[in-house]
């Protein structure tokens, strides 16, 4: 009899506070081959990429504009260095960060409010690049 093996999709770090955001994400993403992990601030996300880095992280959190800028500085350099694939969620508001910043194979930017489908794609292109 042949063993049947099940290969686990990427893992997905959500940096995300908000319980019922996290349901949306842990249902949406969980159907569809991910595996969704949570941590609500950006901070212990960063601490947790030195131990246990997940395939890819996804800031959806809403964060000042000075630190946002600081944070995809930081993680576009982590992504050109490792196959980690990090995805920014900005607002309308913040785009005009985007005039400061490019996004890169493994850092990339969706604008809110989210699609979940488009958030998917970029995260699944993400994947693809590395």
């Amino acid at each position: 009899m042949e063993e049947l093996r099940v290969t686990p999709g990427p893992s997905v770090l959500f940096v995300e506070h908000r319980p019922q955001r996290q349901d949306v994400f842990r249902s949406y993403f969980g159907k569809r081959g991910f595996l969704p992990t949570f941590l609500p601030d950006a901070t212990e996300a960063l601490e947790r990429l030195s131990f246990a880095p997940p395939d890819a992280i996804v800031f959806a959190a809403e964060l000042p504009n000075k630190k946002l800028f600081e944070l995809f500085l930081k993680l576009r350099q982590i992504t050109e260095e490792s196959p980690l694939v990090a995805v920014f969620v900005f607002l309308l508001p913040q785009m005009e960060l985007c005039d400061d910043l490019q996004s890169s194979r493994g850092c990339r930017i969706v604008t809110a409010p989210i699609l979940l489908r488009e958030l998917r794609r970029q995260l699944q292109l993400g994947l693809k690049d590395r």
